[in-house]
């Protein structure tokens, strides 16, 4: 048997590819953060670069990315089935304003690193075949070393 003794990191991580917002703003539109140095604003892209998200602003965030958190814990995560484009630049490449058509909640569509898997689970029986799918998961949860 193989169980899963470490927890990686508290850092969050979103699951859906959509826009990061503060739950406490509510529907209405919101300008898309830019980081420095010209990146795109998406969250997660430079995290040493990653703009403060505010209330009024919302981040573009990828599959796996960190979220950033805020001191009232109100980051929430929005599907971009939830949004309507309100503002692109010229060249139509980046969205410069986006309306949130629903409210949010804190902490929505936001899971913690590690929390799929808890601490001493078992995750593989003894004799279980190795294959891509095994290995994957075995690699996952960090472990280097079967017997």
């Amino acid at each position: 048997m193989i169980r899963f003794y470490s927890f990686f990191s508290h850092v969050f991580k979103y699951r859906f590819r959509r826009y990061v917002v503060l739950s406490s703003d509510g529907p209405g539109i919101r300008r898309v953060l830019g980081a420095p140095g010209g990146d795109d604003g998406t969250a997660g892209a430079d995290p040493g670069a990653a703009p403060t998200l505010t209330p009024g602003t919302c981040l573009r965030v990828n599959t796996g990315a960190p979220v950033p958190e805020t001191p009232a814990g109100d980051v929430a995560v929005l599907q971009v089935e939830d949004t309507r484009l309100a503002e692109a630049s010229e060249d139509g490449a980046r969205e410069l304003r986006v309306e949130m058509l629903k409210a949010s909640a804190p902490g929505q569509d936001i899971r913690r690193v590690g929390s799929d898997i808890a601490a001493g689970e078992k995750v593989l029986a003894a004799g279980t075949v190795l294959r891509a799918a095994e290995l994957g998961l075995l690699a996952t949860v960090g472990c280097t070393r079967v017997t």
